[in-house]
């Protein structure tokens, strides 16, 4: 609000200089008698002295292009003001999108190793039973840290524009099929019922099939975490007056606490993921990303119901 009101400030200014300069030119022009010759334009009262002969007049205009002149100076000097708040405002938002980008990278080569020795403790004949819980828990927590990463180095891209798209035709029914197959495990293993709905015919979309398919993931994944047992949850394919729609819908496992537009910001959770493993970054990236691809990504929440559409 305050960035508004110095933007209209500084608007303000300008046309109040040009209103002053038209007023001289009229004063000029119009109210005092004035006389033409080849040499130029002298301003003359009707008794033949010149205006600064004039106390009063000459007073008046000398005050006014003062007045001019120091509101000409207060304007470049808020315009330099509000131009160097920018930059800082700027530069902050760079030093932190680098500083996650940076963080990011540094952290990801040993996270990498420490996922693959855990795959090799596994793998030991060794009968402790306490041996393999913790090499399970290291395994989940190793995960749940390397997706974290992944999502912060993915949203520090989408913050600074450096996201790389390369499109190409795919059958969109075909993806969605595969996805749904990779996750049929693990909603068996919640309790969760995935129902697909899909055409009997392939449907295409020129769009990035890896950001794609990161998105109907996040999707998903989000289900997993946050959908009541036994409950279903529904991902749908349909093509309506020359757009593909794309729904995914399913049932919280509590009531939703905030607003739909605010679940698409960075770091937003509701009161139901604090506790679920979540990090606020999935739908603000699965947004992003789709409106690269020329898309739109569009969340509903009605008390416990939750709805992600896709339209392109």
């Amino acid at each position: 609000m305050a960035e508004k009101k110095a933007l209209l400030f500084a608007m303000g200014l300008p046309l109040a200089g040009i209103f002053l300069y038209f007023l001289v030119s009229v004063l000029t022009w119009f109210v005092i008698p004035v006389m033409r010759t080849n040499s130029g334009l002298i301003v003359r009262m009707p008794n033949n002295h010149t205006i600064f002969n004039h106390l009063l007049l000459s007073s008046f205009l000398a005050l006014l292009f003062a007045a001019m002149t120091f509101l000409m100076d207060f304007i470049l000097k808020e315009d330099q003001n509000y131009e160097k708040t920018n930059q800082e405002k700027l530069r902050a938002e760079r030093f932190k999108a680098e500083l996650i980008t940076n963080m990011s990278h540094d952290m990801k080569t040993p996270l990498t190793s420490l996922i693959n020795y855990v795959d090799l403790l596994k793998k030991l004949p060794i009968d402790q039973p306490k041996f393999k819980e913790y090499t399970e828990v290291l395994d989940r927590k190793s995960l749940r840290l390397k997706h974290l990463i992944v999502d912060l180095l993915e949203a520090s891209k989408i913050g600074t524009g450096n996201v790389q798209l390369n499109f190409e035709v795919i059958d969109v029914t075909e993806m969605l099929g595969q996805i749904a197959g990779e996750f049929e495990e693990d909603f068996l293993e919640k309790e969760l019922t995935l129902v697909l709905r899909l055409p009997d015919y392939p449907c295409f979309l020129n769009i990035d099939s890896q950001h794609f398919y990161r998105v109907l993931e996040n999707l998903l994944s989000n289900s997993l975490k946050y959908s009541l047992e036994k409950t279903r949850v529904f991902l749908e394919l349909r093509e309506k007056e020359g757009q593909v729609e794309i729904q995914l819908k399913n049932t919280s496992k509590a009531p939703i606490d905030i607003e739909s537009s605010e679940l698409t910001e960075q770091f937003i959770r509701g009161e139901r993921a604090r506790t679920q493993g979540g990090h606020g970054l999935g739908l603000y990236i699965s947004k992003n990303l789709v409106e690269l691809m020329q898309g739109q990504f569009k969340v509903q929440v009605t008390g416990d119901l939750f709805v992600a559409e896709l339209i392109f």
